[in-house]
């Protein structure tokens, strides 16, 4: 870190010499100029997606273009890595290179994804700020100019509603979608000849083996169009799985031909109008928006006063975003994702008048718009096999054959998903932005705020759920909550997919590459803003083959973690490992608990020793879930079904996993229609009714795997069942006999200290960890001699390993360190100053160290003076190893040993310095010392990822 460091300005906090809305070819264009004119640039784009006209219309054509040096320049840029033909262009890799281009640039422009504006404040002298709309409810931005390449001109609208009378419709608009084949020799010719007797246009494209079909957009639902255009394929040209659907656009293409129609409006003085429709322009391809755009911006450039300009400074208008239009439903749906999805469709089968928004364009989450369409653990059971049944049917047309029970294509279910809200009568909001609510004088939640790209909406119901994910509904309704781990604040990797194609044979599948990107707090806009743009970015390759070019970018990042809020009950992960039975149980949740991480010594005591002395990484977890956990702390009328539910950090990353996230969502539809009859008093409905409404429709089913099967092997306990658990502690074995005998001290102290003694230095080790657990100052000793003697203890075990493959075990010696903060005194110190003064310690030896300092400091065991030595040793020598991926083995690093090939590995470059964990760590100590944190401690508040800076200003609350 660079101690001159900057600290980290909010972009809210900035004043900007110009606001670009919009990110697709017209905006990105603006925006390439405005930076080399040395302008200060805020881009702000509701979608997660840059050039939206490739990477949700697909459009890549690049002929049918004005002569414009700039486009035909940006072209070259791309060809020179493979990514363009003559007439085509990569979609990938034109959103990953716009994500670059944002990246790189921040000094002069900086990117807000998933904000809308819905309020302009201006007057004479022009716009002065906008109110944005953000997941967490309203912001102002200020600027001397702003751009407006929305497609309809809703800054325009905002500032003149007389200007939607000035829009054009498009000429024409048209869908798209791509199919794959090794074998085109054989089908070309047939699916042509249909093509040409169906109006639809047929194309090559940049990659040799892919195809592309576009038709007019009719105003048919698009699930509806797509639906009927593959039925009538497969029926003339029955190509089986030789031929597949890659990519499906999610909106039409619009072209416009026409001028505007005559009205007359006010526009402010500093706002350049480059919306289509209320342009004249022949706008008819992604290249005439970019040449346009060019022109018009060089021209405005020119124009724009640059000197002396006056200060940023409020207008008299008011900037008070004003709803435009109310909706009334009986249940009110708020994110339409894993869950929010069967929340709609479960409240809508017992009769209750639905409506749900999601931000995306259609329902399904992260199995859709992330790419993680397959289930790995959770359950079987209730609404969601008729829905996979429903996608099994889509498959058939988009792959010929019916994939796995735990796959599906990404197409297959979101056409599923848009089919079932149609036949239940769902009025969906898609690109809809939840952005505030409303309560009563009694603080009933009673309505909810959402943005469009035609302004603010209000919905107002008896009955309110949040599938946000984040719990956003909740946390601007003012419930309390949890996020992140204890160690250090972080939450779980998040993932940025990307769609591939794999080939067995002359059989192309679809499916995603899905790795570990980082870290982001995705409750953050302008946080989860810096996390996607990497998150694309990190797919950069100077030069690309047929072989490693991904289709398409997943239109959203992978979230896993985030926010868990308060609520009548808090499921922990004891009651996971317990499979504990509840009165009020909605059903069942099982799985593992796949943390994502490997650094345990950040974690809860319980998870440390759960993964690392019971090896329990892939042993099968299951309890029931309790209504109560749906229930919000403080709101009457809300359900939080979502990750964000009432769930421990530790228990979460167990229950987060899509098929109990459906179930969450399942039994919130059903309670909250039924409490819609009564005002949505969430705790007055029949129980005994909701659980029977579940009961038929089998929401029960035996623990699954990550393969769909029952229960298998986990370390070991299924050949062991039998066998008591003293027996096999005394045996030196590893497994849940630990946590059992740790759980219940009272029946098995006097084995436990028994074992300490054994001769056996596995029995002994396991039985100093279940005293540590105790909190039993006896383990001392054993834990000092096995760092002492750098006890290795049992090699790393195959069945305790990460989903990818991920070596999880640690060495005796260094679990014996983590360990030694729950029942360590002063005489560990001299221990831990010997590993803290070698020079060569790995960063998570260190951080191991630092932790067990602070937690025996802040225990009363060893002084402020002795926890200082020890903290400024290990930060004596650099450390060897602080750039790391998030995904290793701290065994292989120990002995210097090459790191595991993971199954998901894609040749991304996903390294990112830690050495802010263990700086974190010192800190505290310093502060639990009384002494002030280093100098340099403080660069971290510049640091660009949010959970750093978090981690660091939380140091103040100590």
């Amino acid at each position: 870190m660079n101690p001159a460091a900057k600290s980290f300005v909010s972009l809210f906090d900035q004043n900007y010499d110009v606001v670009v809305f919009g990110a697709g070819y017209t905006g990105f264009a603006a925006v390439r100029l405005l930076v080399a004119a040395n302008l200060k640039v805020l881009v702000v784009e509701p979608r997660g997606q840059l050039l939206w006209e490739s990477s949700c219309c697909l459009e890549n054509r690049t002929d049918n273009a004005p002569d414009c040096s700039d486009w035909q320049q940006w072209l070259d840029s791309m060809g020179r890595h493979a990514a363009t033909s003559a007439t085509h262009l990569d979609i990938a890799f034109a959103e990953i290179t716009a994500a670059r281009t944002l990246l790189h640039q921040q000094e002069t422009v900086r990117t807000l994804l998933y904000a809308m504006p819905v309020a302009v404040e201006w007057g004479a002298e022009g716009i002065g700020k906008w109110t944005l709309a953000t997941k967490n409810g309203f912001r102002t931005i200020n600027a001397h100019h702003w751009v407006d390449t929305s497609e309809n001109g809703l800054i325009a609208a905002l500032c003149d509603p007389r200007s939607r009378g000035a829009r054009r419709r498009p000429t024409f608009s048209f869908h798209s979608l791509t199919l794959h084949s090794n074998v085109w020799d054989r089908y070309q010719a047939d699916v042509k000849r249909f093509c040409a007797a169906q109006d639809i246009v047929f194309s090559h494209s940049v990659r040799q083996n892919e195809r592309r079909l576009s038709w007019a957009d009719t105003g048919m639902p698009w699930h509806r169009s797509v639906i009927e255009l593959l039925t009538q394929l497969r029926l003339a040209v029955p190509f089986g799985t030789d031929v597949t659907v890659s990519l499906c656009s999610s909106d039409p293409f619009p072209s416009y031909q026409t001028s505007a129609p005559a009205a007359e409006y006010s526009l402010p003085p500093n706002l350049l109008m480059l919306s289509p429709a209320l342009s004249n322009e022949r706008l008819t391809s992604i290249g005439s928006r970019f040449a346009w755009s060019v022109k018009a911006t060089r021209d405005w450039i020119h124009r724009m006063p640059r000197a002396n300009l006056p200060p940023l400074r409020p207008f008299a208008a008011s900037a008070a975003p004003t709803v435009g239009r109310t909706i009334s439903c009986d249940v009110a749906v708020a994110g339409t994702g894993t869950s929010g999805a069967l929340a709609a469709l479960s409240a809508a089968r017992q009769g209750a008048r639905v409506v749900a928004l999601d931000f995306s364009a259609s329902p399904g989450g992260v199995g859709i718009g992330a790419g993680i369409s397959a289930y790995f653990h959770g359950l079987e059971g209730g609404l969601q096999e008729e829905i996979d049944r429903l996608t099994a049917e889509m498959n058939l047309l988009l792959e010929g054959t019916n994939p796995s029970a735990r796959r599906w294509h990404p197409q297959g279910k979101k056409l599923a998903l848009l089919t079932a809200f149609e036949n239940n009568g769902i009025t969906f909001f898609g690109n809809t932005l939840m952005c505030g609510v409303k309560k009563d004088p009694q603080g009933r939640l009673s309505g909810i705020l959402a943005a469009t790209d035609e302004g603010l909406i209000e919905i107002v119901a008896p009955s309110y759920i949040d599938s946000t994910g984040d719990g956003d509904l909740c946390a601007l309704a003012g419930s309390t909550f949890k996020a992140g781990r204890s160690g250090d604040g972080r939450m779980l990797a998040y993932s940025q997919p990307a769609f591939i194609l794999k080939s067995s044979g002359n059989k192309l599948n679809v499916t995603a590459q899905n790795f570990d990107a980082g870290w982001t707090d995705s409750t953050n806009p302008e946080e989860l803003s810096r996390a996607r743009l990497e998150g694309v970015a990190q797919y950069w390759k100077e030069l690309w083959t047929e072989d490693n070019r991904p289709l398409a970018i997943a239109a959203l990042p992978g979230i896993r973690q985030s926010r868990n809020i308060t609520t009548d009950y808090t499921l922990t992960f004891s009651d996971l490992v317990q499979h504990t039975h509840f009165a009020d149980s909605i059903g069942e949740a099982g799985s593992i608990a796949d943390t994502h991480s490997v650094d345990f010594e950040f974690e809860e005591d319980e998870a440390v020793f759960f993964y690392w002395a019971c090896r329990l990484f892939r042993h099968p977890l299951r309890t029931e879930l309790p209504y109560r956990m749906l229930l919000p702390s403080g709101l009457e009328n809300v359900w939080i079904a979502c990750r964000a539910a009432g769930v421990e950090t530790t228990a979460s990353y167990a229950v987060r996993m899509q098929r109990d996230m459906q179930r969450l969502g399942e039994a919130a539809g059903i309670a909250a229609a039924l409490a819609a009859q009564n005002g949505g008093a969430s705790r007055k409905i029949s129980l005994p009714s909701l659980q029977s409404r579940l009961a038929k429709n089998n929401q029960s089913a035996p623990v699954v795997n990550g393969n769909g099967h029952s229960n298998g092997k986990a370390n070991g306990n299924s050949a062991h069942a039998t066998i008591p658990g003293e027996t096999r502690l005394a045996q030196g074995e590893p497994g849940l006999h630990l946590w059992t005998l740790y759980r219940d001290r009272e029946n098995h102290a006097s084995a436990v200290k028994q074992a300490l003694h054994s001769p056996l230095p596995a029995a002994s080790f396991y039985a100093a960890t279940i005293l540590a657990m105790w909190e039993d100052a006896s383990a001392e000793p054993r834990f000092i001699q096995a760092i002492t003697q750098r006890e290795m203890g049992l090699p790393p075990s195959e069945l305790n390993t990460g989903a990818y493959g991920q070596e999880i075990d640690i060495p005796f010696w260094l679990l014996a360190i983590i360990l030694l903060r729950r029942c360590g005194t002063a005489q560990c110190g001299k221990v831990l100053r010997e590993v803290a003064d070698n020079p060569d310690a790995i960063l998570n030896v260190r951080t191991a160290v630092a932790l067990t300092v602070e937690r025996l400091l802040n225990r009363g065991q060893i002084s402020a003076e002795v926890a200082m030595d020890i903290v400024n040793l290990l930060l004596r020598h650099p450390l060897p190893d602080s750039l790391l991926t998030p995904s290793r083995s701290t065994w292989r690093s120990l002995r210097k040993a090459e790191q595991v090939t993971l199954r998901n590995e894609s040749g991304v470059d996903t390294r990112q310095d830690h050495s802010w964990q263990l700086h974190l760590v010192a800190c505290r100590v310093r502060v639990r010392a009384g002494l002030a944190v280093h100098d340099f401690m403080h660069s971290y508040s510049s640091d660009p990822r949010a959970i750093v800076r978090q981690a660091f200003a939380n140091l103040a609350k100590l």
